[in-house]
């Protein structure tokens, strides 16, 4: 087997603690566990030092199951177009296979005649690189594509895209979001053991549903709501003003990924109250909606085409409009009141999260590059 190496994108800084940081170092260091000839090749960002750059990773991550490469040319890479004609004569005489979310560095390698995996996040039709690749790569063969939803292949599809196309969804890391005692999470963080929590957790942006769920506390006072998250203090702030009023809604901000687990542990239910005009909404696969099912409580989501490729109505969770603040509430009180619905949709949680590890993350996309390899 050739040697498989992996393109991080241009601004991706493994060291931060954002989404997409922990995505690439969870699905590479899972291939590296099942494949010894992995390569991950970084751009250094703002560290000039090699030497710095790799001990840090080590520092940060436990494990590391991946050879590390790595480069540093900040002047240079001004631009993703600048940082795809670096790697691609880089790589140029190399004939192994490359995986990378950079869709640059996937359409030149393509181009080259490599063996590229492109994994798609997203589909952004004004965008100059997909405008090119619609025009020059949407039949080869040596370019086979990746995608973290049904809903994304679609578009893929509509577009007139021809390659191999494979849908595989994101994952959530069952060694660290592990489930344990409600009431000894409640009484490490402060909770009252008989309050009845729910818990959304992730960005505070617009179209994330946080104005929203405020509204449905405002129709729930009987709950209490806790907000973990919000990188943007005045967004944060923003939000605090806009719920003063309520007694029933606690901003914790932006929390270690241990003290998330603690929170977690503590709550009754998750929210995923997302709107029509979030960033993400039409082809996301968010972690935090494994985290959740990994954790063994009930999730109400907002009934997005998108998040029904995972989340099945009243089996492993309960769908509102999401317009609706009355129905969000509805469906948190149905929970509180079926003790019965409120376990089995725990139990099935549980049950569906198995295939979204990342392990079996990793093991799938293996299984499409030996087969073709």
């Amino acid at each position: 087997m050739k040697k498989l190496i992996y393109i991080t994108p241009r601004k991706t800084n493994i060291l931060s603690n954002f989404a997409n940081s922990k995505q690439i170092y969870n699905t590479c260091n899972e291939i590296g566990r099942l494949h010894d000839n992995f390569e991950v090749f970084f751009n250094r960002y703002n560290i000039i030092s090699k030497e710095d750059f790799h001990s840090k990773i080590k520092e940060k991550y436990n494990e590391i199951n991946f050879q590390v490469s790595s480069t540093y040319n900040y002047k240079f890479f001004w631009n993703d177009f600048s940082y795809a004609i670096y790697v691609s004569f880089r790589y140029l005489f190399k004939n192994d296979i490359f995986f990378t979310r950079q869709d640059w560095i996937g359409l030149f390698l393509t181009l080259l005649g490599k063996k590229v995996y492109f994994e798609a996040h997203d589909f952004d039709s004004k965008r100059l690189c997909l405008r090119i690749m619609k025009k020059l790569i949407t039949k080869k063969t040596n370019l086979n594509i990746i995608v973290i939803s049904k809903a994304l292949k679609d578009e893929f599809r509509k577009h007139n895209f021809k390659n191999s196309i494979n849908v595989i969804h994101d994952g959530v890391d069952l060694k660290k979001f592990v489930i344990k005692s409600k009431n000894e999470a409640r009484i490490k963080l402060g909770i009252d053991l008989k309050d009845k929590v729910i818990l959304y957790s992730g960005a505070l942006r617009s179209g994330r549903g946080v104005m929203r769920l405020i509204e449905i506390a405002r129709i729930t006072k009987d709950k209490k709501f806790y907000i973990l998250g919000g990188r943007n203090k005045e967004r944060l702030q923003y939000l605090k003003e806009k719920s003063k009023d309520l007694d029933n809604i606690f901003f914790k901000g932006y929390v270690s990924e241990f003290k998330l687990i603690d929170f977690m542990n503590a709550a009754d239910i998750f929210l995923m109250p997302h709107q029509k005009h979030c960033d993400i909404i039409k082809y996301t696969s968010p972690l935090k909606m494994f985290e959740y099912l990994a954790m063994g409580k009930p999730i109400v989501a907002s009934d997005f085409p998108v998040f029904k490729e995972v989340l099945k109505d009243k089996n492993n969770s309960l769908l509102a409009k999401y317009d609706s603040a009355k129905d969000f509430s509805n469906k948190i009180h149905s929970l509180f009141q079926k003790n019965e619905l409120y376990d089995y949709i725990s139990n099935n949680a549980i049950d569906s999260v198995i295939k979204y590890t990342w392990e079996a993350r990793a093991k799938n996309i293996l299984e499409i590059i030996y087969e073709k390899n």
